[in-house]
């Protein structure tokens, strides 16, 4: 407990040397405080010039940021990653009595436990959307385990902080989904099964109807994470240790 304890202390020393590690920890936070107050007051503009309901896309919009908050906290925790590749960290790590296994159990329980944590704050906060907490909760574990596909996808296919930027950037296409599964209804659609987001939106979307399909799309989707998780962290093994 220690040895995880002044590794985290060494993370918070990192993130506050560095504004960038800094607004991105912050962003969903900020998220949470503009979507409780500044939606409505957009809404209200929007309506009366555009006669447009914005809040009527309410849940879109929701989607949208459930996803936002596992990415920026996987981008944070990706980069801190290539810190340690840079500067040979990793490898000291893995001799010392943390070893290699608590190394990477320590580098996938943060962002988890982080996003987890931020995403049941951004829905309890916001006010606009009421979920129970026997959906709340899988809900926000699946939205969770976002958060360790990005940063281990940033380790594993960047070699230093610039390139997991632009792998950051590229993979912001991600949050595309909660819109393509809300607007399109073609049978094409269920192509996105090979997507983990694609599981994550249609839990959330089916989360205000069916209760089935929840189950369905909350089961499959961890699973399917849980999959993907697995085939980046045997990678990085091969690719650091």
């Amino acid at each position: 407990m220690k040895r995880i304890f002044v590794l985290s202390m060494n993370d918070l020393k990192n993130i506050r040397r560095d504004p960038m590690l800094l607004v991105i920890i912050l962003g969903p936070i900020l998220l949470t405080f503009l979507f409780r107050f500044g939606l409505p007051v957009l809404d209200k503009l929007i309506y009366s010039y555009l006669s447009f309901n914005l809040l009527g896309y309410k849940e879109l919009i929701m989607g949208f940021i459930m996803l936002l908050v596992p990415f920026l906290v996987g981008i944070l925790i990706g980069l801190l990653i290539l810190d340690e590749k840079d500067e040979n960290l990793i490898i000291y790590y893995a001799v010392t009595p943390l070893a290699k296994q608590g190394y990477l159990y320590y580098r996938l329980a943060v962002p988890v436990v982080l996003s987890f944590a931020l995403s049941i704050f951004m829905w309890t906060f916001s006010g606009f959307i009421e979920l129970n907490v026997i959906k709340l909760l899988p809900l926000a574990l699946l939205t969770a385990l976002e958060a360790p596909l990005i940063s281990l996808a940033m380790a594993v296919f960047a070699s230093n902080k610039v390139e997991g930027l632009a792998i950051a950037k590229g993979g912001g296409v991600i949050l595309t989904v909660p819109f393509i599964v809300y607007f399109v209804s073609s049978n094409w659609i269920w192509g996105g099964l090979v997507i983990p987001t694609f599981w994550v939106s249609h839990a959330f979307f089916s989360s205000f109807s069916s209760i089935l399909l929840y189950s369905m799309f909350v089961i499959g989707g961890i699973t399917i994470h849980l999959l993907f998780i697995q085939w980046l962290l045997v990678r990085f093994r091969r690719r650091v240790f």
